[in-house]
Parts: C-alpha cells; structure tokens; sequence
C-alpha cells in the first residue's frame, strides 16, 4: 500500500492547503475536535511538558522545536512526511504521517528520535536549498554536493518540487539515503533524472512513490532503518528488509531508467511539455533551465574548472529567478496578423506549446513582447543587455533565437530537434 495521489491524513476531514502534498496536518495549534495527530505527539512538539512527560520527551521536544525554527512551518511539515515515509520504506501513511511516527515512535529511544528529526532537519533544508541546518555534523556539511553538476541537479529537482502539483517525493528517497551514510553524487545524478522523467511523463504521486520504493528496496540494508525496527541488523531482516549488503551502485543502478521509461521520456519532450500533469509553464521553465545547464556542460564552460558533465550554466547557477516562459508564435493569434500566414490552424495547433516555440526571457519583456511580430521579438530579447544576448550569463537557447532570419513551422521544428538532442544527451535518454 502506497499512498495514492494526494492521500491525506484520513477520514473525511479536508487537506489543509497550507500543508505539503500528501500531508493533511493543520498548522501546529492545540487538540481540539478532528486534529489528525495525537495530544502526546502535540505535547512533545510543545518540548514535552505536561503529565507523564520525562527528561527524554522534553529532548525529543526541543530537538523538533529546533527543527521547526530552522525549516519554517510549512517545510517542517513536510519533514514529517517524508520521515513517515523512511519509516514504512515508501509504504502509505495510512492515518497520515503524525499517526504513523506517534504510534511507532512511542516505544523507540528518545535519543534515537531526537537525532532522527535533527538529522532529517538538516538534511532536508540542505536538500531544499537552504543549506545545512544547526543539527548537521560537520561531516554531514562537508558531504553537500557543491560541485557544479550536483548543484544544477539540486537545483532541477528544487524545481520540480516547486511545481504546482509539488514533485517532493524525491526527498523522502534522498533521507533514506543519507541519514546514516554519505550519498554518491552519482546516485543524485540518477534521482534528478528519473524525478524529471516522472514528472514529464504525468506520473502521479502514488506511481512516484512506488517507483521510489522499488528503487529503495533495491539498496537493501544501505538506508536509514526505521526506528521502530531497533538496532539490530537481525530485526531488519524480521521486518522484510533486503537480506545482506547491497551491491555496490545498487542505487545507482535502481534509479536508472528502464527503456520504456527513456523512450516515453523522449516522446513526452517531443509531444509538449506545456500541458503535462497540469505543470504549464513551471514545467517548462524548469526544463528548458535544465537544457541551458546542458548546454553549458557540452561547451564546457562549467565554473570552477569541473569536468565535463550536465552542470549549471554560466551565470545561472541552477536559478534562472525572474525569468517567464515566452511562446514566440502566440497562443493567440489574431485575424490578420503576420502569425496567421506564417503558420497554419494544423501548424498552429501542433507547435504552438512545443519546446521549440518556447524561450525563457524576464517577465517584463514577455508582457511587451505580446503578440509582437518575430523579428520585434528578436530585437526585444537579443538586444543590449537582454539575457540572450552574447556574454557570460547568456541564455544561449533564447540567444538561438538570433540564427532564424524567419519563425515559421520549419524554424520551429528544427530548434525542436536541437533541444531535444541537447535534453536526449543530458540526461542519456538514447541509451
């Protein structure tokens, strides 16, 4: 039983929306009629005062309290999700996350606990992009992926998780992965593909789960184990864990992706990516960002000297804020404008949304752009100080823009191709 999209904390009780995706619990208040959690889970996250509270509860308190300051509400709750999630190994929550971590938590060791969402804590806002928490060893600091390739990935996969469906399940693996062991760069490399590739392919949250947890279940006994199997090795085994160690690149290995997936990828680029799983342009934005990292990679400009590998490009350092998806051939078309002789209703229709009608330009440019003719458009986006324009921080995909005299179907098709080929080489979706 993985959860299924959207599940929520059970019952009839409506999600809260300001809750993370998948997590119904409220913002932290008192006990009152249908909260989903239980009064001893409150009364810990209050520091564990109250009847019965110990030494033990008010540490396993502070430690949640320290991580609540650090992440802020919202991420916080989103801690517990995922933390719900490392305990079942990817299985459902089924009364929700709070339910879950109350009931098996209530026996496990109050060090134990308080390192666990200390440790989660952490990681979770290096993983979130806010960097290493107060809870976090030094080790644990020093092990961030701050090379530029693993940084652009980071950075693709924060995207993806602030779509408007949230792709978050992503960081429920990732725990599990490194709150006991320090992660590969190379397993990061294949999560942010197989997240990008669930995410173009409208895979819904429960597919993403499960596909998660098969991958999870592939590493064996090299995960965080669930508190509530103690700390034998034995009592994992009891619980259905994988027999034995992993092999080496056991990760690696399960998160990559199945030809069917690289070829439903592929099809999914070529199809249009603006109206998949109701990403729109956040989808868009996130991967067209992802190709400029590509291109970068190829060139081999990478900061810092790195290697040759998908990284961010020059001047965009995974970011790209401010920028807008622009459609260069309007979604509108009106009557008697140069759009409507340039392209037919069949033309119009089938490439009005693909990636190479699409270009990333700052907010202000995409309103005055309009429904601008192209070469205006042209001169807009590639003029001085334009981000496409020649230099270090260039868009070079809107700065392509610049290589077409004309934008009809044929200029459409064939940055179509290129873009393809660029994303197809990133992220080694031929084979």
């Amino acid at each position: 039983g993985v959860g299924r999209p959207g599940a929520g904390t059970g019952g009839n009780r409506p999600r809260s929306p300001r809750g993370p995706p998948g997590c119904g619990a409220a913002p932290l208040r008192g006990p009152g009629a249908g909260d989903p959690r239980p009064a001893a889970l409150l009364q810990e996250l209050r520091g564990g005062a109250g009847a019965g509270a110990g030494a033990g509860a008010g540490a396993r308190g502070g430690a949640w309290r320290e991580a609540e300051a650090d992440l802020g509400p919202r991420l916080f709750l989103e801690l517990f999700e995922h933390l719900a999630y490392v305990e079942t190994r990817g299985k459902r929550p089924w009364n929700g996350p709070f339910h879950l971590l109350g009931r098996r938590w209530a026996q496990a060791e109050e060090g134990a606990v308080a390192a666990r969402v200390s440790g989660g804590a952490a990681l979770l806002g290096m993983l979130a992009g806010r960097g290493a928490g107060a809870g976090a060893s030094a080790e644990r600091r020093a092990q961030g992926f701050d090379d530029a390739r693993s940084a652009a990935a980071l950075a693709s996969l924060n995207r993806l998780a602030g779509l408007p469906r949230p792709h978050t399940e992503w960081r429920w693996f990732a725990l599990a992965r490194l709150l006991e062991r320090e992660g590969g760069r190379e397993e990061l490399w294949q999560l942010e593909r197989l997240a990008a590739s669930m995410a173009l392919r409208g895979c819904t949250k429960y597919e993403r789960v499960r596909r998660l947890a098969r991958a999870l279940e592939a590493c064996g006994e090299e995960c965080a184990a669930p508190l509530h199997w103690g700390d034998t090795r034995g009592a994992r085994g009891a619980a259905g864990a994988a027999g034995g160690e992993a092999p080496a690149g056991a990760a690696v290995d399960a998160l990559a992706l199945t030809a069917g997936e690289r070829a439903a990828t592929l099809e999914a680029l070529d199809r249009g990516v603006y109206d998949v799983a109701h990403g729109g342009s956040a989808l868009c934005r996130a991967v067209l960002l992802r190709a400029e990292d590509f291109w970068a990679a190829r060139e081999g400009s990478l900061p810092g000297g790195a290697p040759p590998g998908p990284g961010p490009g020059p001047g965009l350092g995974g970011g790209g804020r401010g920028l807008t998806v622009e459609h260069v051939l309007p979604k509108l078309v009106e009557r008697g404008s140069p759009w409507e002789t340039a392209f037919s209703p069949a033309e119009r229709a089938a490439l009005t949304h693909r990636l190479g009608n699409l270009a990333l330009v700052p907010g202000a440019q995409n309103r005055e752009a309009a429904r601008l003719g192209f070469r205006y458009k042209k001169k807009l986006f590639l003029g001085a100080g334009a981000p496409g324009a020649a230099g270090p921080g260039a868009l070079r995909l809107t700065a392509g823009l610049g290589e077409f005299r004309e934008w009809d179907a044929r200029a459409v098709r064939a940055r179509q191709a290129d873009i393809l080929e660029l994303l197809g080489w990133g992220w080694d979706l031929r084979g």
